[in-house]
């Protein structure tokens, strides 16, 4: 094969065709790794990200649908638990103070009195840390003055502690003698309470 010296080359001897082709072909190939390769290149990489983020939220899924079966089972467990969170934690104040009177009425206690202080956000119960993902968790004081007999205090204090649907601690109870009646007593209990919120109160 014949060497070419590129230096000692008299471009004005080399057809003008050739040297059209030898541009378009330049050409070409410029606008191919413009155009082609270097796009192509970057959307390979964008959907590699697009895939790894996928497969961490089907990570995601997987571990919330935990033994469930099926899709349908993992969501009807997702809906039970959301469901248990929202009656731990209510977002309305007045379900949780109408759902007290209602218990104490069911019990036979006359409720004189129900009134919520002052709410603030708390980040722990009981030591424990509390968290709900877009939601603040919220601590609302309430007290509560009631007539009843001492078998009905025991019955609602037990309640509270077990068989109330809502997050409510008893934090002081004071009773003291009706006086009017044998056997009933004025009852004064602090309560705390906890609901969501959207925003901090």
């Amino acid at each position: 094969m014949k060497n070419i010296d590129i230096k000692n080359l008299d471009f004005k001897k080399i057809p003008k065709e050739m040297l059209i082709a030898v541009g378009v072909s330049i050409l070409l190939v410029v606008l191919f790794v413009m155009f082609v390769y270097i796009p192509t290149g970057k959307r390979m990489r964008d959907m590699k990200g697009e895939a790894a983020e996928v497969s961490r939220e089907t990570s995601e899924i997987r571990g919330v649908m935990g033994d469930a079966k099926s899709v349908d089972e993992a969501v009807l467990s997702m809906n039970k638990s959301i469901t248990h969170i929202e009656n731990l934690f209510p977002r309305k104040e007045e379900v949780i103070l109408s759902e007290l009177s209602n218990l104490a009425t069911s019990m036979n206690m006359e409720v004189v009195s129900i009134s919520p202080q002052k709410k603030s956000v708390v980040t722990a119960i009981d030591g424990v840390t509390v968290s709900v993902e877009g939601s603040v968790v919220v601590e609302m004081p309430i007290r509560m003055s009631l007539r009843a007999r001492y078998k009905s205090v025991g019955d609602l204090i037990i309640a509270l502690r077990g068989a109330f649907p809502m997050l409510v601690k008893v934090d002081n109870l004071d009773l003291s003698s009706a006086g009017k009646e044998d056997g009933v007593l004025n009852v004064n209990l602090q309560l705390n309470s906890y609901m969501l919120s959207d925003t901090a109160e």
